[in-house]
Order: structure tokens, then C-alpha cells, then sequence
């Protein structure tokens, strides 16, 4: 583990295994290829995200509006977990068409009903508020305000924040 974080982030490996120190804080259980995989996928996808939200915010011409899909899909023995594009057909709304994707539970009919929801509002509005999820606020640099869609869908404030900060210092420090 120590070895694959410190390849993929560029770091050395005391600078790694203080990164490791901080998503094991934030992810009590996490065994060593559910971790490699966050910090792969932050270090990838998401540091990309939380950075284009950032520059979107400081044009001021449009609200921003974040989310993190954590639903984990109960395919393939559950191993995949929230992969990259498994939001795809909650967007949609066609998750009977995608059970190769999303397995064939019932729970994943309300989740769909939120998600595609919040995409068609933001579509017609510019906004993807609507009765079916929490009242999600704008997304600032100060707040980090994150709908979290799940089960439980909710409003975390910068979700996994030690985690962001952490990595961006020792990816800056690369």
C-alpha cells in the first residue's frame, strides 16, 4: 500500500504514509485496496473536480453545485463499490435498463427518482432543487457544501476535507 500511494501521488514514502494516516482517520475499517482505490480516484478524478468547482466559483457568472455518489453497487459481489459512471443511470433514471450496472434491488428506485430529479432541475433552472433531496446550497470555497447522494441522501459541508487538503499538500509539495 505504501508503495502504490507513494507511485501514484508522487510523494515519498513518509509523505505517503502520512496521507495513508489521514484516510484511515477519516475511514475507520477501510481495508488497504478500498483505500489505494479513494486515494487513486482522489488523486485522479476528484482532485480535477474539486479544482473546475473552484475556477467556477471564482468567475462568479453561475451557482455551483457539488455532489459525491457514494452508492455502492451490489454487483459483482459488491466489489466495485461507487465506481466511476455508476451515476449514470440514477441520472437517467433508467436503472432497469442498467442492472449490469446497478443490480436489481428496490432501493435504487428512489435514489434514481432524486437523482434524475435534481439533473432535470438543473436542467430547466439552473438549479437542482426539488422536494425529493434536502435543500442543497450553492458550492463556495468556504463552505464546500456537498450533496451526498446514497440511501441517505444529504448535505456534508467539504465531505472528506483532511483528506483534500492532505493530498493537495503532498501533491503540491511533489
Amino acid at each position: 500500500l505504501l508503495q502504490r500511494v507513494s507511485d501514484e501521488v508522487g510523494a515519498s514514502h513518509e509523505e505517503a504514509a502520512r496521507l495513508i494516516e489521514v484516510y484511515r482517520a477519516g475511514r475507520p475499517g477501510i481495508d488497504n485496496v478500498g483505500l489505494y482505490q479513494i486515494v487513486a480516484s482522489d488523486a485522479g478524478f476528484n482532485a480535477r473536480a474539486h479544482a473546475q468547482a473552484e475556477r467556477k466559483v471564482a468567475q462568479g457568472t453561475a451557482p455551483v453545485y457539488r455532489y459525491y455518489f457514494t452508492w455502492k453497487s451490489p454487483v459483482r459481489e459488491g466489489k466495485l463499490k461507487s465506481y466511476h459512471c455508476i451515476d449514470i443511470p440514477f441520472a437517467f433514471n433508467n436503472v432497469d435498463f442498467s442492472t449490469a450496472m446497478t443490480g436489481a434491488g428496490n432501493d435504487r428506485y428512489a435514489l434514481a427518482d432524486r437523482v434524475s430529479g435534481a439533473f432535470a432541475s438543473f436542467a430547466k433552472s439552473g438549479n437542482p432543487n426539488h422536494d425529493d433531496v434536502p435543500h442543497w446550497p450553492e458550492f463556495d470555497t468556504a463552505t464546500r457544501s456537498t450533496m451526498i447522494f446514497d440511501i441517505d441522501t444529504r448535505v456534508v459541508d467539504d465531505p472528506y476535507g483532511a483528506e483534500r487538503v492532505a493530498l493537495a499538500r503532498v501533491i503540491a509539495s511533489s
